[in-house]
């Protein structure tokens, strides 16, 4: 177990057992924010090689909890992206695999045993594929694993993006283009209660802002998420790309 420190508003932390600078987070794996957030609740850390990033995420204990490996490309667009979730015990959960350019993501959930108990491929909000299994590895019918989905599936998300979003004009004026990533969660009622820009890269204030307030706006509800057969609040992580075109 590793010691946190607090003094006047400070935590320190010994980086010398990463070697690597921390960064802390708040109860929504957020940047930690002093004037928003009590107490710091993890932390992560950051290790870049070629055009791979790896990212892990810890208690204040130094137990991961997460690790996300991101590929980007020359421009730094995101390529593809592996996600290890793990438990209390540091016994591995689940495993997402998405590629980033088609939204197409695969997700394996486990027994504590390790032995895969659903298997999940999905596009966006809509589950294209999903298979169970009993802790014997044989297949059962019951899915007891399902991500939110906005009403209408996948097609009423696009329809209300289309209808709704709109390109800022001074943005178009000045061909200002780019992809803003948003994070949002889906409560066990299926309302959106929180939204957030995640673009660590400059990008225009005013995309940024109608890619926020389009989201702030979703009038509807979502299908909750379900897991083991129980309601529960799921993330999201989704771009929004302003094109201008020719």
């Amino acid at each position: 177990m590793k010691v946190v420190v607090f003094i006047g508003g400070i935590f320190l932390l010994p980086l010398f057992v990463f070697g690597q600078e921390a960064i802390f987070l708040n109860a929504r794996f957020l940047d930690f924010d002093e004037k928003r957030d009590s107490v710091p609740v993890y932390f992560k850390t950051q290790k870049k090689s070629g055009n791979k990033t790896k990212y892990k995420t810890y208690t204040m204990d130094s137990v991961v909890v997460s690790e996300v490996t991101l590929v980007e490309d020359e421009n730094c667009n995101e390529l593809y992206r592996t996600t290890l979730e793990f438990n209390a015990n540091g016994i591995l959960e689940s495993k997402t695999d998405l590629n980033s350019q088609t939204q197409i993501s695969e997700t394996k959930y486990f027994y504590d045993t390790g032995q895969i108990r659903t298997d999940q491929k999905t596009k966006s909000f809509e589950v294209i594929e999903s298979t169970s299994f009993d802790e014997n590895g044989n297949i059962v019918p019951a899915t007891l694993d399902n991500i939110a989905v906005a009403r209408g599936g996948i097609k009423g998300w696009y329809e209300y993006l289309s209808k709704e979003l709109v390109y800022p004009t001074s943005a178009r004026k000045s061909g200002e283009e780019g992809t803003v990533y948003i994070m949002f969660i889906v409560n066990e009622i299926g309302k959106i209660i929180e939204v957030y820009s995640l673009n660590s890269e400059p990008i225009s204030p005013d995309l940024v802002e109608e890619a926020l307030r389009v989201m702030k706006a979703y009038p509807y509800y979502f299908t909750p998420a379900t897991f083991n057969g129980k309601t529960v609040e799921d993330y999201f992580r989704i771009p929004i790309r302003f094109t201008l075109s020719d």
